[in-house]
């Protein structure tokens, strides 16, 4: 019975969600260029793209949690193109914030900070949003900056090993 109340559950869930919050929905592939002409047309405020970045990664956890196949990467590379977007508006100067420098480092940003594949979502975002190399180099620091940030770089914990371990050092075979 929770073979099939489970699935149904989360179906009528997304079904919810998806009239809730309609951007959260689908890929998100299609929907970069229309966003972008939205927000500059004025039609997509901050607050309609920050809630439907949440409803995107809801909509994600929801179908994962109810057995629907899929995966997480290019949802979050698509709720980063929301935030990227909320982030040029909240701004609103292009002079001083470009929107695609915000759109890029964002949609980089949001998915390096929760998997371990920075240069794989780099790759994707760049190929994605047609970019040359030199428009490249703010992603890059993005991607490090958030992975490390939220994965860390193990250095820290590293030495807190090696200085619980200091005896190690004294054995002969640790000083070659």
């Amino acid at each position: 019975l929770t073979q099939l109340l489970i699935p149904t559950l989360g179906g009528l869930c997304l079904g919810l969600l998806a009239q809730a919050i309609p951007l959260s929905m689908l890929s998100g592939n299609g929907q970069i260029r229309e966003a972008i002409i939205s927000v500059k047309g004025g039609e997509y405020t901050v607050n309609l793209l920050l809630g439907s970045a949440a409803g995107k990664m809801l909509a994600v956890g929801i179908s994962i949690g109810s057995g629907f196949e899929g995966g997480c990467i290019f949802p979050s590379l698509f709720a980063g193109v929301y935030i990227g977007l909320a982030a040029y508006l909240y701004m609103e100067n292009d002079n001083e914030f470009p929107l695609l420098l915000c759109l890029s480092c964002f949609m980089v940003g949001l998915p390096s900070s929760l998997f371990p594949i920075p240069i794989t979502i780099l790759t994707i975002t760049a190929f994605t949003l047609q970019l040359s190399s030199y428009q490249s180099g703010p992603m890059v620091a993005s991607a490090v900056t958030a992975h490390c940030v939220a994965s860390g770089t193990g250095i820290l914990i590293k030495l807190m090993k090696l200085a619980r371990k200091e005896h190690l050092f004294d054995d002969p075979i640790m000083t070659r």
